[in-house]
């Protein structure tokens, strides 16, 4: 919350100091706002570019755990099923 009165307050000063200086010129006052807008996509694109690198990063994690997992579970049942004697085959009659 604090944040956001910080930036209504920044944007209204701003507002009041530029009003002025915007209002001289439409060249002036469309650079500005396109300089906002730019700032906006900029923003945007790095919200996606972020959102791709933490779900890449969540896939990696997934694959990386699976194989932790899964492979240990093969490893155990490969020495359990080698190493377990059948009593079949114990040779007593």
């Amino acid at each position: 919350m604090f944040y956001v009165s910080l930036a209504a307050m920044f944007q209204l000063g701003m507002g009041l100091v530029l009003i002025g200086w915007l209002s001289q010129s439409v060249i002036l006052f469309l650079l500005y706002w396109c300089f906002c807008v730019c700032l906006v996509c900029l923003m945007l694109l790095l919200a996606v570019y972020d959102m791709l690198a933490v779900r890449q990063e969540q896939t990696n994690e997934l694959q990386r755990l699976r194989e932790q997992v899964f492979g240990d579970a093969e490893e155990q049942s490969s020495t359990t099923s080698t190493d377990a004697d059948d009593p079949r085959d114990s040779g007593e009659a």
